[in-house]
């Protein structure tokens, strides 16, 4: 089994969540690469949360879960994770450019009804 995986979770409406491997390897950079191939909306459609795991410890360790990323189009949700030190984009697959960092509260209000990806370094 290879020590790195990228896992990606679905939360359904009648409250179950299912769980899908998209890819393994044996180095962190190269699954860290992976997931930062996740870049626009049409990456993320299927995916609500998508991690990237070290098999090598159990999932109850700290040290099992290395980066996290989230979606929502929810600015509230968003606002609550950046003041949580959370890194929050907004998704620029419309208009063709990178995702975009924001900076501050206010730039997270001026993206309501846009995609937005919330991103945990661990």
């Amino acid at each position: 089994m290879k020590r790195y995986q990228i896992e990606a979770t679905r939360f359904e409406l009648d409250g179950t969540e299912s769980h899908k491997v998209l890819y393994t390897s044996n180095g962190v950079s190269t699954a860290r690469a992976y997931l930062a191939g996740f870049t626009d909306a049409n990456d993320w459609k299927n995916y609500d949360i998508i991690n990237l795991l070290d098999t090598a410890h159990p999932r109850d360790s700290d040290l099992h879960l290395i980066d996290s990323q989230m979606q929502v189009y929810d600015v509230i949700f968003a606002t609550r994770a950046f003041k949580e030190g959370l890194e929050v984009y907004v998704d620029g697959s419309l208009s063709d450019e990178p995702d975009r960092l924001l900076n501050s509260l206010s730039d997270i209000a001026d993206c309501e009804n846009h995609l937005l990806i919330i991103k945990e370094t661990l």
